[in-house]
């Protein structure tokens, strides 16, 4: 009895874990057909119908960069996602260009199984208002400057921030869009109060 016990534990044990480690999958309509993506932690692979079509990348954040491979060729792509992956807008290329295309569009069809959760990770950059660090973990973002001792917190949706800032002298709103890969952001900012933006806050690779 006791050994049977033990033996079923262990096959609960092995199914929760299972459960757990279980990679999340998304079905997405896409302008290439319809594409169905594995989520493995940082590691993303799927297919998709058009030209027997097979990708995979690396996340960070809401970002996939990766390649493409078809049976009439292949190339490099940045796959953007929305903050719950419902849905993308992708660029893309063909081997050897320095380029990129930029129609590849994709919304959600089946939320298959698993939960998607984007991966954290931290950039430092140089900007008009001296040397920042952001903290990006999943949707939620926080950092910090060396001006006036800035903070920073705000709410990520694909590559765009939206936020507020404070400082030993005041306090306002920011939207920091990003480049690719998180490395630069072009970045617009106000007091609180105020009703419209002022340009001039960006960032650049550290």
């Amino acid at each position: 009895m006791k050994k049977q016990l033990i033996v079923l534990v262990a096959a609960i044990i092995v199914l929760l874990v299972s459960s757990v480690c279980q990679a999340a999958t998304r079905t997405y309509d896409t302008n290439y057909g319809v594409m169905k993506l594995q989520f493995d932690g940082t590691y993303i692979s799927g297919t998709y119908t058009h030209q027997n079509g097979v990708l995979e990348g690396t996340l960070e954040g809401n970002v996939m960069t990766g390649t493409w491979r078809q049976s009439n060729g292949k190339g490099a792509c940045i796959f953007t996602f929305s903050s719950d992956f419902s849905r993308f807008d992708a660029k893309w290329n063909y081997a050897g260009e320095t380029g990129w295309r930029a129609n590849w569009q994709g919304s959600l069809k089946d939320a298959g199984g698993g939960a998607v959760t984007s991966s954290a990770f931290k950039r430092s950059y140089n900007t008009e208002y001296g040397d920042m660090t952001l903290n990006f973990n999943g949707d939620n973002v926080t950092g910090n400057y060396t001006h006036q001792n800035g903070k920073l917190r705000g709410s990520l949706d694909g590559n765009v921030l939206t936020g507020t800032w404070t400082q030993s002298n005041g306090s306002g709103s920011f939207i920091f869009t990003f480049g690719e890969g998180f490395n630069s952001f072009d970045g617009q900012w106000n007091y609180k109060g105020e009703g419209s933006m002022r340009g001039g806050w960006n960032g650049r690779p550290k």
